[in-house]
């Protein structure tokens, strides 16, 4: 059977593309995405407010794609490294990127806005900056 080598996740924190957005939340810190990367190349998970848009990304698996991700976003990027080991699908999640961020990378914390998603990871060393 084959075991899975790779598997990183990364949330990348950015400004949304939406004005209203930008008004409400901390500058650069509007929207939240997923990058996880496997054994068979980089996934992008995009929540927005109705769906999770999910693409594979034309890149290998040696591709600092966090890198680029956070040059043309201009964004702040962090590597999840522990989760919470419960069962996920109890958690009911807010209809908003950070809820649907959380529950993709399996971690459950009391977060409104990604800027607070961002400090709560680092406060309790649930992630790291990259």
């Amino acid at each position: 059977m084959f075991k899975h080598v790779i598997d990183e996740e990364y949330l990348i924190f950015r400004d949304a593309d939406a004005r209203l957005a930008k008004n409400i939340f901390k500058n650069g810190f509007s929207h939240v995405q997923v990058l996880k990367r496997t054994d068979y190349g980089w996934i992008e998970i995009d929540p927005t407010w109705c769906q999770n848009k999910v693409k594979v990304l034309p890149f290998s698996v040696k591709d600092d794609v966090v890198s680029a991700y956070k040059k043309i976003h201009q964004a702040h990027a962090l590597k999840i490294t522990n989760h919470v080991k419960k069962d996920k699908y109890n958690y009911v999640r807010f209809l908003c990127c950070v809820g649907s961020a959380q529950y993709v990378v399996n971690i459950r914390l009391f977060a409104i806005s990604p800027y607070h998603l961002y400090k709560r990871l680092l406060k309790n060393k649930l992630a790291i900056e990259v």
